[in-house]
């Protein structure tokens, strides 16, 4: 990619992924909009928990402006309980947690100023154009010489808008249009269902036991039963607290699934609709989470049940993950990053690593130490590579067996591939 000053960028969904990028482009004097579908700045029920890894640190230790307060949480390791909350193993593993709330309004307020309860003074410094248009659907994509020309919706009025960009970034997550713009799949084939779900929740510190909070303290527990295992961690509060009794104890259980009559009963909403990905917080019927509190208390250690107990919106999410082919199109003018080119199962909580890391490569090639072909290739292995971890880590607590000894395998097929390719091209 030639750097020319500035370029005019979009950048499909305004996520985590496309805000690291917008934000990085903006330091470098380039003129960035954001097209996000969401007519709303402010996110609702977007608690969950993820994991700040070490690409998300250097991320932000580089382009975050806002240091009145941290954006994570210590975590100094994984404990695993028995059924009887006794402590059976610890594994020293220092972890930074976060949630994808207090997460977006950091990048929001880096990247156009956005002040929220979290971030409540601006602390935007980049010198290009930052546009977040909210509303914005994408219908097509065109090459035009050596432009992209970009056709949108406008949620709010209907009308269709045409914008000219140097650059096209797709960061609209897993269901990514600009992917469908080039590989057009029926519904449900780009991310097939691995046959378990993901049941997530959270409660207020200050809302469990004295005993729940004392065994949990501040690291990662893990409590482990066949085809099941529930984790809790946690993260800051709704509006970003960060002291103990403001924070929110986050946990998600992975339930195998395979059958079915049951997934859709799960996945049907209060108003008889079935969701085949997501039932976000507040559309599951009641009688499918009174069902799922009374395996909790048949089954499950006592902290975790009192935290299940306790979840005001539990929601659930189908466990699947998908790798696109290719990371750039029309000669490099559209590129895929984040969720949008590559889906992990979340075991191993490295999504919004991906989003730093395909970012900061992108730096290198702005600053001509890479190309967009080297570019390319990495960030397709680090994605292909990462998969295929979070389904052996997927296997290994769910299913065990043949399943897990396949994946394992290709893990290893996946890793001695890329270093017969890095030779090969260390060599060309």
């Amino acid at each position: 990619m030639d750097e020319k000053l500035p370029l005019n960028v979009v950048i499909v969904g305004g996520s985590i992924a496309g805000l690291m990028h917008g934000i990085m482009l903006t330091r470098r004097g380039h003129h960035v909009r954001i097209l996000e579908q969401s007519t709303d700045n402010i996110r609702h029920g977007q608690a969950a928990g993820i994991r700040a890894g070490p690409e998300v640190q250097r991320f932000l230790k580089e382009f975050d402006q806002y240091k009145a307060q941290p954006y994570a949480l210590d975590c100094p390791g994984m404990q695993f309980i028995n059924n009887k909350s006794e402590y059976k193993r610890f594994i020293n593993f220092p972890m930074q947690q976060t949630s994808w709330t207090m997460l977006y309004y950091r990048l929001r307020a880096n990247f156009d100023g956005l002040v929220s309860k979290h971030c409540p003074n601006a602390a935007r410094s980049g010198t290009g154009e930052a546009i977040y248009d909210l509303g914005k659907q994408l219908v097509s994509l065109t090459e035009r010489n050596s432009q992209v020309e970009v056709e949108c919706k406008d949620l709010s009025t209907g009308k269709t808008l045409s914008l000219v960009a140097d650059l096209v970034i797709g960061a609209d997550g897993s269901h990514s249009a600009v992917r469908r713009n080039f590989f057009p799949a029926q519904r449900g084939q780009d991310r097939p269902y691995a046959g378990y779900l993901a049941w997530r929740g959270g409660v207020l510190e200050s809302e469990v036991s004295d005993e729940t909070r004392s065994l949990l303290k501040n690291n990662f527990t893990v409590f482990k039963m066949p085809k099941n295992y529930i984790l809790v961690y946690t993260i800051p509060g709704s509006d970003g607290g960060m002291e103990p009794g403001q924070r929110i104890l986050n946990f998600v259980w992975y339930h195998n699934c395979p059958d079915e009559g049951d997934f859709r009963s799960i996945m049907t909403d209060t108003a008889g609709v079935v969701h085949r990905t997501t039932l976000q917080p507040g559309m599951m019927r009641p009688e499918i989470w009174k069902h799922q509190v009374q395996f909790a208390k048949d089954h499950l250690a006592a902290p975790f049940v009192e935290l299940v107990e306790k979840s005001a919106e539990p929601f659930v999410a189908a466990v699947s993950d998908n790798l696109c082919a290719s990371a750039t199109f029309l000669n490099d003018k559209v590129i895929l990053v984040g969720d949008a080119l590559a889906l992990f199962r979340p075991h191993i909580a490295l999504s919004a690593n991906q989003a730093a890391y395909d970012c900061l490569e992108l730096q290198k090639v702005l600053d001509g130490q890479s190309t967009m072909a080297k570019w390319n290739r990495k960030v397709l292995w680090y994605g292909e590579a990462t998969r295929q971890l979070s389904i052996v880590s997927g296997s290994f607590s769910q299913f065990g067996g043949w399943p897990l000894v396949k994946s394992v395998a290709v893990y290893g097929f996946v890793l001695s591939k890329h270093k017969v390719l890095s030779f090969y091209h260390a060599l060309f």
